[in-house]
């Protein structure tokens, strides 16, 4: 069982102030992040760091989160992406589901559920 310390989570939104708090809880907890705005800036990121947990929002100006599951499944299936969603999203969970996403949580989400669905994420992969 990986510690947090061993953990790369990589938390994309385009809102600076959500995903600058999701990153400094994260870090609270002494996981590894990397925070990016855009699905085109997470994209160079993976493509530079091992990544272990992606963490998106679903609605993004330019490429959404659609995009980026697409993309991220294209080249590494394996890879657990959690989508972050409010209520005015373009998609279902379900669809989200079949497009690739390990799972959803609904803004605003519980600090706690956060952690442990990284948590199980990542035991899942290496246990």
């Amino acid at each position: 069982m990986k510690s947090p310390k061993e953990i790369s989570v990589l938390v994309i939104d385009d809102e600076p102030e959500l995903r600058e708090l999701i990153t400094m809880d994260l870090e609270l907890h002494q996981f590894k992040t990397y925070s990016a705005q855009t699905v085109g800036e997470a994209l160079r990121i993976l493509s530079r760091q091992p990544i272990d947990v992606i963490l998106s929002d679903i609605r993004m100006p330019g490429k959404t989160g659609v995009d980026m599951l697409k993309m991220v499944q294209a080249y590494n299936h394996d890879l657990p992406i959690v989508i972050l969603m409010t209520g005015y999203a373009d998609i279902t969970d379900q669809e989200a589901i079949h497009l690739g996403a390990a799972c959803v949580l609904h803004k605003p989400f519980d600090r706690k559920l956060l952690i442990d669905t990284i948590f199980q994420f990542v035991n899942k992969k290496t246990g």
